[in-house]
């Protein structure tokens, strides 16, 4: 996918960032951005459709990616981390 081609795709799913007070006018505002790119997703070309795919899926891992990392950094796995550790000292693991 050329850069021309990707750019394009990306300024039609960007929407503003709507800030309000009431959570009910921000889940609207949200489904109605969500809507609106399902139904821009769905008028995709077969080769346009094939490239959101492929950034999508690369920006959806990196954003796990970053989720992850910070979850590790703030000490929210380390209780799992324990508790796998304790389990494969026990031997209650298996070689993958």
């Amino acid at each position: 996918m050329d850069a021309g081609t990707r750019d394009g795709m990306l300024k039609a799913f960007r929407a503003p960032v709507v800030k309000c007070r009431y959570s009910t006018v921000r889940e609207r505002t949200v489904m109605s951005r969500v809507e609106e790119i399902e139904e821009h997703v769905r008028g995709l070309r077969p080769e346009e459709l094939a490239a959101f795919r492929e950034w999508f899926a690369a920006f959806d891992a990196e954003a796990w990616d970053r989720e992850f990392e910070a979850d590790a950094i703030a000490g929210r796995l380390d209780d799992v981390a324990e508790r796998a550790l304790r389990d494969h000292a026990a031997g209650r693991s298996t070689k993958l």
